[in-house]
């Protein structure tokens, strides 16, 4: 029997102490799995009601206030307290992964590490930690067990696993290559290279991408970027060969097939580059993966967060949108950090970072509204007969 993707199942998660959702229009904490593959959501912020330190210290944490902080991340810095920047969450049995997992999360202009325990404790490592928020939107990994519904008609019509090839003396810790669908998932991180030079290792030919993407990986609150070859070599860019030999694959996740166009606002002057590839939304079941870029000529490079042509630069097809607002990191051309916002009705946002003609997509995953995948995906709805 082939099982056909349908809904990814809602699996129980709650905060760790001193946290609550933000609110405010964003998504609050969730969990979901479909087949092997759990999705964490959410932007939370700390409990507390008065602001610890910066400009603002003993002003109240009002919401008014902060949709304006979260998009300008000026003004406030809350404290990082072992009772609030410790354990972030926990996760229910079914999405245990089944060794210490590293992701990476989003805290405005940094990135922040979080690990996942095998007994689903969700902490936060390093990297960013202002403003009293964190994101913990995108946060895709492997399980363990037998894949989830494939006796109640909900899961995946196939998954593989596959070896890779090391290349420039670079080792794996606990590195995976998993294939569901038409969806790749990389883990683990690469150690020991001998430089940051050229190919630090290939991907198996069942897991390998028709175009190029560009991810990012982390440095405590230092981001670099590490592109995906068509031919599967995974290579690292200007990064300085003084940084220690390590390089983050957990943001790797890619379809293997084409996408759909992302529309882009002409009005604005967005548009398609050469340079880089398409802006594309691909979606398995309840998972839309974006990739690709979008450029525009007008943007000044800088450091600034508030960009002339950031409100939309683009718009997601009707059947890749999140149920409420999200934040991601990406990474741009030059490697620094991006912090891409989608809202609920598909409109993407450029929030801050390090400007740059080209806003980049990849990277950016989320778990779409059930409806969405009922009303788009009849098709795959059906269950083949038994051959």
């Amino acid at each position: 029997m082939t099982v056909r993707f349908t809904l990814a199942q809602d699996k129980k998660v709650s905060l760790g102490h001193g946290w609550k959702n933000f609110g405010n229009g964003y998504e609050g904490i969730r969990l979901q799995k479909q087949g092997n593959v759990c999705v964490l959501s959410g932007l939370i912020r700390v409990s507390d009601d008065t602001i610890q330190t910066g400009l603002d210290k003993g002003k109240k944490f009002w919401h008014a206030m902060m949709e304006n902080l979260i998009q300008t991340g000026e003004g406030v810095e809350a404290m990082r307290r072992k009772g609030n920047w410790d354990v972030l969450a926990q996760l229910s049995g079914a999405c245990h992964p089944n060794a210490k997992t590293e992701l990476m999360a989003n805290n405005h202009v940094d990135p922040a590490k979080v690990s996942i325990a095998k007994d689903g404790t969700v902490r936060w490592v390093s990297g960013g930690s202002a403003h009293g928020w964190i994101s913990l939107s995108g946060l895709a990994w492997k399980v363990g067990g037998a894949l989830d519904g494939t006796t109640e008609g909900v899961g995946i019509a196939s998954h593989k696993t596959g070896k890779v090839v090391y290349a420039n003396g670079w080792r794996g810790q606990g590195v995976s290559v998993y294939k569901q669908g038409h969806v790749c998932f990389v883990g683990g991180k690469l150690t020991l290279g001998r430089n940051f030079q050229g190919r630090a290792m290939t991907l198996p030919t069942t897991c390998r991408p028709q175009k190029s993407h560009m991810f990012t990986f982390a440095h405590d609150k230092q981001t670099f970027r590490v592109d995906v070859r068509t031919d599967g070599a995974v290579v690292p860019i200007n990064v300085p060969n003084d940084m220690k030999k390590e390089i983050d694959l957990s943001a790797i996740v890619f379809s293997t097939i084409p996408g759909k166009k992302i529309s882009l606002r002409r009005d604005k002057n967005w548009k398609d580059n050469r340079k880089f590839p398409k802006a594309e939304a691909s979606r398995m079941g309840s998972l839309c993966v974006l990739s690709g870029s979008a450029y525009n000529s007008d943007v000044r490079k800088g450091t600034h967060s508030l960009l002339k042509h950031s409100g939309s630069p683009a718009i997601l097809p009707k059947e890749c949108r999140p149920r409420h607002r999200m934040a991601f990191t990406t990474v741009s051309a030059s490697g620094a950090t991006q912090r891409i916002d989608v809202s609920e009705d598909g409109t993407v946002r450029w929030i801050a970072g390090k400007r740059d003609k080209f806003m980049n997509l990849d990277g950016i995953k989320f778990d779409v509204r059930a409806a969405l995948v009922q009303q788009y995906s009849q098709a795959l709805l059906k269950v083949s007969k038994c051959e």
